[in-house]
């Protein structure tokens, strides 16, 4: 596993509160400050009280709606994150689940994680100034983006077999169990890079099936050019250029993808056991028929997100078993 993978450990308790806090620090001034700075930024009229006149918490209150309170620890930490950060960066979401503990919370982290994402699109906390993360480059994405893609179906595959429902990438990404199970995957397939950035490419994923991406996707598609047994295809023969590939198992399309550069990824698909699957087999079994290439350069005048959109098209009309070709947000 990857030096630099993170893994976490759901914070509860007062311990887990308290360690991102100085020793002396005053709670009862501070928890005053807190809601004294959050009720003046928050929305009032969606808001429950967190405390009574006489300063007692109002637990009632707190169990009937914890939009509230989850709103108001975020703003209490508030330094320009957007909420998909708070919930993806392990160490901030650690401090906004301690946050919450503070205030009372005793609902799960994968409650307030996606509370919080559920009172952002209700325009709690609209006007409010962000900060926006530096984004992941095409070029960054384009070598870990099929890594997050294919970690997050064995996620939803996982659950599928337990009998649990299909996860969005929302559900994933909030609740600790799954999304602990995302970062040992993917940090399998595509090695090297962070916990945080594997975790934003497959937010990336919640778009993919917009109109525009549709639209995009009904260029024709180019004739393959090339078809060989990915455990023996020569690297040189494919095109170290932008385009297209799928890679097909008996009948059953596995995965499609567009990428910048089609050498480099066949050569990435290679290193997972020489070529024999495209996840190692502790993850998942591999298929019983040899695996097949299909590789088509993109025509001339294409731009990348053509070439996506022509990908996801092709991934929802074959359904393709390693795509999140059916991504419920």
């Amino acid at each position: 596993m990857n030096s630099q993978h993170t893994t976490e450990q759901p914070s509860t308790g007062a311990a887990a509160t308290k360690r991102w806090f100085p020793q002396d620090q005053d709670f009862e001034a501070f928890v005053d400050g807190l809601i004294e700075k959050a009720e003046a930024l928050a929305p009032r009229d969606e808001q429950q009280p967190l405390f009574s006149d006489d300063g007692a918490p109002t637990q009632c209150e707190l169990r009937r709606d914890i939009r509230g309170l989850v709103s108001h620890a975020f703003l209490s930490m508030f330094e320009g994150f957007p909420e998909d950060h708070v919930v993806i960066q392990p160490d901030v979401n650690r401090e906004f689940i301690s946050r919450c503990r503070l205030l009372g919370a005793d609902v799960s982290e994968s409650v307030l994680n996606r509370t919080l994402l559920n009172v952002r699109k209700a325009g709690w906390h609209t006007g409010i100034e962000r900060k926006q993360p530096a984004a992941i480059d095409r070029e960054t994405m384009d070598k870990i983006g099929y890594g997050a893609e294919i970690a997050a179906r064995l996620v939803q595959i996982q659950c599928e077999e337990a009998g649990d429902s299909t996860p969005s990438i929302d559900r994933m990404m909030c609740e600790p169990d799954l999304r602990c199970a995302f970062d040992r995957f993917v940090s399998s397939i595509a090695p090297g890079h962070i916990a945080y950035r594997y975790r934003l490419a497959a937010f990336a994923f919640r778009k993919s099936g917009r109109a525009s991406t549709v639209r995009l996707g009904t260029s024709e598609m180019p004739q393959w050019q090339l078809h060989a047994p990915l455990q023996s295809v020569d690297p040189n023969d494919v095109p170290d250029a932008p385009g297209l590939y799928a890679i097909v198992s008996g009948k059953r399309t596995v995965f499609v993808s567009s990428a910048l550069d089609l050498r480099s990824r066949v050569l990435a698909h290679l290193s997972v056991d020489n070529g024999r699957a495209i996840v190692p087999a502790d993850l998942l079994d591999p298929p019983r028929k040899q695996l097949e290439l299909f590789v088509v350069q993109q025509p001339a005048g294409w731009k990348p997100r053509r070439a996506e959109a022509v990908a996801f098209r092709l991934k929802s009309q074959q359904r393709a078993r390693l795509n999140l070709w059916n991504q419920a947000v």
